[in-house]
């Protein structure tokens, strides 16, 4: 799964659980276009964020025990050379074979 497809499960999961309209885990992967024990991955991860996400059997959604939520900001902008070499002392921080595929390098993220 690629990142921009995490972060954009994760504000999903998020807003629904804050809704209390999930669904079933099953319903919910369904939704997400992932596997039930990935779907897990990414609640068990929240979990070790703090999050304490739970199931309710009655009302068929995941909900957070506490009033918290997720706040999730991301930001994307291509940077101008200079701009780099200005932020980054003219090194790369992500060398290009960390979004190539071809590494065993991941972002961290579910």
């Amino acid at each position: 799964m690629n990142f921009i497809k995490q972060i954009e499960n994760l504000q999903l999961i998020n807003k629904l659980i804050l809704q209390e309209r999930t669904g079933s885990p099953d319903e919910l992967a369904n939704r997400l276009g992932v596997s039930r024990s990935k779907l897990y991955e990414m609640i068990d991860m929240m979990k070790v964020w703090g999050l304490n996400v739970v199931y309710d059997r009655t009302a068929r959604s995941f909900r957070f025990e506490r009033q918290e939520a997720l706040e999730i900001e991301f930001s994307l902008r291509v940077l101008r050379e200079d701009e780099s070499e200005k932020l980054y002392g003219g090194r790369q921080v992500f060398p290009s074979v960390l979004f190539s595929g071809r590494s065993g390098i991941t972002l961290g993220l579910c």
